[in-house]
Order: C-alpha cells, then structure tokens, then sequence
C-alpha cells in the first residue's frame, strides 16, 4: 500500500515526521497554503490534478476541511478519504489503515480511532505525571501534593474575587469543589489592587471548602 498525504506549508514539518514514524509507505505533498485545513475540497483537487496519482491506492486530505471528499475521488479517479484533525496523529491512522481500517471521506479518521486515541492519550499524560518532581501545596490534612507520580490537579479560579460578597465567594468555591477542584484559585483584580482584601478572602475560602488557596495576582502587596 502507498498513500500520499495532504498537507499545508505550517504542519509540512510534523506531517512529515509522522509519515516517517510509520511503517506505511507515503509520501507527502505540501501544498501553498499556510494551513491545511483552510484549503478547500476544490483546491485540493486542481493541485493535485498536475500530479501522477497512479502510483497511490488512496490519498488522505486534511481531517478539518469541511465536505466530502468523494469531491476530489471524482475528479482526481483515485480514492480520497478524511485523514486526522491533527498532525499528531497521522501515524496512528497510518497503521490502523495498514491493519484494514476503513476510512471514511466525510469523517475525519481521528474520530474512527477515537477510543484509541483516548487510550494513548491517558497513557502518555500517566507517564508525564510519573517522571514530574512533586512538591505539596498547602499544610496539614488541606495540603495537596502536586507532581511527583501524583495525578494531576486542578485548580479553579474565581474571576475577581474582591467584588463578590463573602456569601458569592464562598458559594462559588464550594461549587468548584464540588465539581472537583483541587485547588481554589483566587482571581484578584489587575486595574485595582487590594491587598488589605486578600486575607479576609482566603480565610474565607478555607473555612468553607478546606482546600489550599492560591491568588492570582501581578502585585507584589496581594501576595500573603
């Protein structure tokens, strides 16, 4: 099997790459357009009527162009199928293809491979978590350790704090924590500071949810 991919002048470099990381046999043709997946069906077909297609079974256009690519099959008589939305996973689709996955020319082949990609996904970000350096956030039983083979965390910011009411803040951090936060950030306002704030905030947040508390903040004067 030999497949030619599709691509733009931005992603030429990581498409590339991929076609390389694949035991598929492809070739590459980078068209001159900075991105792929503003290129329509119809300009896909005229670049590559110039081209002797012959010595291809199918030709994978960018996943984020909208359309059938049955448009381009009619005009070029050679099958065109959807490849990934993203570079990243072109080698993926190459070897499922390889392996007999069926492509589509109107869903994108990311999508075919979705559980897949769900699966090497989950599997890279366990890795990156293993190898991070911890550190803990927080004292006591509301400390929370971050890095360091600990999943990772989630922080979520309450947007300018200073102007809710003591009632609003505390509702709002109760229900980050609920949906899951590990972390309450509070959002502090950059055109007017107010140190003398920061402390009746954060004491407040930590009575209600007892997570640790951070400020996001550019003035040294909010940072307690």
């Amino acid at each position: 099997m030999k497949v030619l991919v599709v691509t733009g002048l931005l992603a030429a470099h990581r498409v590339k790459a991929e076609v390389k990381a694949s035991s598929v046999e492809a070739d590459v043709v980078v068209l001159p357009r900075p991105v792929a997946a503003l290129m329509s069906l119809r300009y896909i077909a005229e670049e590559l009527r110039r081209l002797d297609l012959t010595r291809y079974d199918c030709v994978l256009v960018p996943g984020m162009i909208p359309g059938d690519a049955g448009l381009v099959e009619e005009r070029l008589g050679v099958p065109v199928f959807k490849g990934p939305k993203h570079a990243s996973d072109l080698s993926l689709v190459l070897e499922a293809l390889r392996a007999g996955l069926k492509l589509s020319r109107v869903q994108p082949a990311c999508e075919l491979l979705r559980e897949e990609l769900r699966r090497r996904a989950l599997a890279e970000l366990e890795e990156a978590e293993r190898r991070a350096m911890g550190l803990r956030v927080g004292r006591g039983r509301r400390g929370v350790w971050v890095g360091g083979g600990s999943r990772i965390k989630v922080a979520a910011e309450v947007l300018d704090a200073p102007r809710l009411s003591c009632e609003e803040l505390v509702a709002r951090a109760a229900r980050f924590a609920e949906e899951g936060a590990d972390i309450i950030d509070l959002g502090m306002l950059s055109e007017d500071p107010r140190p003398w704030e920061v402390r009746r905030l954060v004491k407040a947040v930590k009575r209600a949810v007892g997570l640790p508390v951070s400020v996001d903040t550019l003035d040294e004067e909010e940072v307690v």
